[in-house]
């Protein structure tokens, strides 16, 4: 595909690279990231944010399910009173913490209402991502990210900006970064806040 001639567009700046590196001419690569409703992905007036920490939980190994969860359960060892939600399009074949919860394909008004809008902390554990669009609609509805630099991400996640950013594959760095956010909060809100200001420009 990126070797075709013809004009490829890319959802984030990092994959004009990518295409460029296997040989597309870079005037056939263009740019056009993904945009958010944001009438549906807001910041909720008056809410109280009773998740410490929200996840989309895939079994993909792409996504960094397992490592996600591995980072919670760390988490919660130092925690035991975390609250957690997860989400995801298949419920998956193994167990749901007792301490979390989990909806199965919620759709968008729900996945902002009910996940994003109640959750301090985002988490996008991911290897890979070509944009990664869940984690800008949890920063669009106030939720501080914590990603991990999985390509990307880098199109909206400045670290220590608008979000926290530590290494692929690796669950301590994940629960350590989330722990620091939920401990801090001023920092968060700050986060929070200039995460949400970055989310407002994908139209």
């Amino acid at each position: 595909a990126f070797r075709a001639r013809a004009p490829k567009i890319c959802v984030a700046d990092w994959l004009r690279t990518v295409g460029v590196a296997w040989g597309s001419p870079p005037e056939q690569m263009f740019h056009v990231p993904p945009g958010l409703d944001h009438a549906t992905f807001r910041v909720p007036p008056g809410r109280d944010r009773p998740f410490d920490v929200a996840m989309l939980y895939s079994t993909h190994p792409t996504k960094g399910g397992a490592e996600g969860r591995e980072a919670l359960e760390l988490l919660h060892a130092r925690r035991p009173d975390l609250r957690v939600a997860l989400f995801g399009m298949i419920r998956p074949d193994t167990e749901i913490p007792r301490w979390a919860t989990y909806l199965t394909a919620p759709d968008r008004p729900t996945l902002a209402d009910e996940v994003y809008g109640r959750a301090r902390v985002f988490l996008q554990p991911s290897r890979v991502e070509g944009f990664g669009l869940t984690a800008v609609e949890a920063m669009a509805c106030g939720a501080a990210l914590v990603t991990t630099d999985n390509g990307g991400s880098r199109d909206y996640a400045h670290p220590g900006t608008t979000a926290e950013v530590v290494p692929v594959d690796d669950p301590a760095a994940m629960a350590a970064a989330v722990e620091h956010l939920l401990d801090d909060t001023r920092h968060r809100r700050r986060l929070a806040e200039e995460g949400e200001r970055i989310a407002r420009t994908f139209t």
